[in-house]
Formats: structure tokens, C-alpha cells, sequence
């Protein structure tokens, strides 16, 4: 789904460098959390879309939220946070690292600096300043939020404590663009934002592909929008006629194009 992977590229971007965590917000890492928190002696946010659950009504493949209700047609969308007790942090200003910035290593510490980021993570989401674009666009793909959850994590590997938060929003999308048609407003704009961005601008013609698929015409994007059968277009007069020379002849004999074809 088109729009499932914006929302989790639109995530990304519209958190990168707003909390403690940084740069460091990964894109669907593999690896469970803890490890990729071993490996990272920083806060780290990982952004993952998960399941989606669409009711719908006829055979439209491209609907998403049912009728309009968020509990009927949902996606998830979570965003994880994860710490060490050893944290290493950079001044944005001057770019210095600093050691065990944040936590005294104890619990309390690191439930502290859990619930900051956690704010953060919500703070760039719903900031509607000019220059967070990014979170612009996340909001024009979501357009409702039903459960809110935030699950606290914790293990221990190697002697180090993690510590982490699961924010699981089950959010309502827009219906995924049909193929075939023109590209509206919605995803110009994301099309827009991720020419400017190094790493996003190689999948921008691959999704532009995607969107456009096979040029139809009118009444045939509608058809594929709907997934009507040619007999359920003609009923709905959505179909084009068929073409002069494919209509059988009164007699039952052959077709001579040259008296069908004006």
C-alpha cells in the first residue's frame, strides 16, 4: 500500500532531529529492539507499519477505512524508543559529545528521558510551524486517530539495562490512489518533499510508476477505482461503447471495416 509506506517515510522525516534521539530514527529495522538499543550507545527511535485492518464494502481494493468509522478501517503505526543506561548524546550546537548526559544510571533516570522523548515524538508530529514540512504531510495522511496505546519495554543483554516505549497509534489513511489516474495534491506535495531529500529522491520515479501504472482513460480509471465488472460499468453507463468495428453485423456475417470505420 502506497500510502501506508508514506505515512512511515513522513514519520521518519517529521522526527528526524527533534528529539533527544537526534538523527538516529531508523525506517522498519529488522532487528529487535534491545539489540539495535546494544548497538546504539544513544537514544534511538525505530518507525515500523504494522498491521491494518480495512472493512470495506464492495470489491474497491484500494479503500482503507471502511465507512469512515477509524475502529472499521485502521492502520498501525508504531513508533519505538530505546536507551541505554550508558547514553552518549551530541550538543546540536556545537557538536560535541557528551557522556552519560542524560541519566544518573538508575530506573528513575531512564524512565525520565523515555517520557521526554516520548513528548518530543508527539511535539513534532503536531507542529505546525512552516519549516515542519515534513510533519504537514504526515497529518494529510492521517486523518484520524482511534487507540492510542504506550507500552513500556525493558531487558538487560550483557550487562547493560535497556529501557524502551512503544507508541502504537491506530491511525485512519486516505484511500490508496487508483491506478492509472492523475496524482492529486496529496502525494505531489509528499513527491515534492522527497525530490529535496538525498536518499528519497531514487524512489520518487518508482513511485511516480506506481501511481500512474497504465494510462487509462476516464471510464476506465473509474471501473479500476471501483472494481466494477464491464457489464457493471455499462449498467452504470461509466463504460465506453465498443469500438464500431466490433459490433456483429445484423446478418450474422462478416464485418467490412471499410463501411463501420468513418
Amino acid at each position: 500500500m502506497l500510502n501506508r509506506l508514506a505515512l512511515r517515510i513522513a514519520t521518519v522525516r517529521a522526527l528526524r532531529g527533534r528529539t533527544l534521539a537526534g538523527s538516529r530514527v531508523l525506517d522498519s529495522e529488522i532487528a529487535p529492539i534491545d539489540d539495535i538499543a546494544a548497538e546504539h550507545p544513544t537514544p534511538v527511535i525505530v518507525v515500523y507499519t504494522d498491521d491494518g485492518h480495512f472493512r470495506g464494502t464492495g470489491r474497491d481494493l484500494f479503500g482503507t477505512s471502511g465507512d469512515n468509522r477509524v475502529d472499521v478501517g485502521f492502520q498501525h503505526l508504531v513508533i519505538e524508543i530505546a536507551m541505554t543506561q550508558r547514553m552518549t548524546l551530541t550538543d546540536e550546537t556545537t557538536g560535541q559529545q557528551i557522556v552519560d548526559a542524560v541519566p544518573p544510571v538508575t530506573d528513575a533516570a531512564l524512565e525520565f528521558n523515555l517520557d521526554i522523548i516520548e513528548r518530543q515524538v508527539i511535539v513534532a508530529l503536531m507542529d505546525t510551524a512552516p519549516t515542519a514540512k515534513w510533519a504537514e504531510v504526515w497529518r494529510q495522511f492521517v486523518l484520524d486517530i482511534g487507540d492510542r496505546e504506550s507500552r513500556r519495554g525493558a531487558s538487560m543483554r550483557d550487562g547493560v539495562r535497556f529501557a524502551g516505549r512503544q507508541i502504537r497509534l491506530s491511525c485512519k489513511i486516505p484511500k490508496d490512489p487508483p491506478s492509472g489516474v492523475a496524482i492529486g495534491p496529496l502525494w505531489t506535495n509528499f513527491l515534492a518533499l522527497a525530490a529535496q531529500e538525498t536518499d528519497l529522491a531514487p524512489i520518487r520515479p518508482i513511485l511516480l510508476q506506481a501511481i500512474a501504472g497504465t494510462e487509462l482513460t476516464p471510464d476506465q480509471a473509474l471501473q479500476s477505482a471501483y472494481g466494477l465488472t464491464r457489464s457493471e460499468a455499462d449498467a452504470l453507463k461509466t463504460a465506453l461503447p465498443p469500438a464500431p468495428n466490433m459490433l456483429p453485423p445484423p446478418d450474422g456475417g462478416i464485418v467490412d471495416e471499410s463501411e463501420t470505420t468513418p
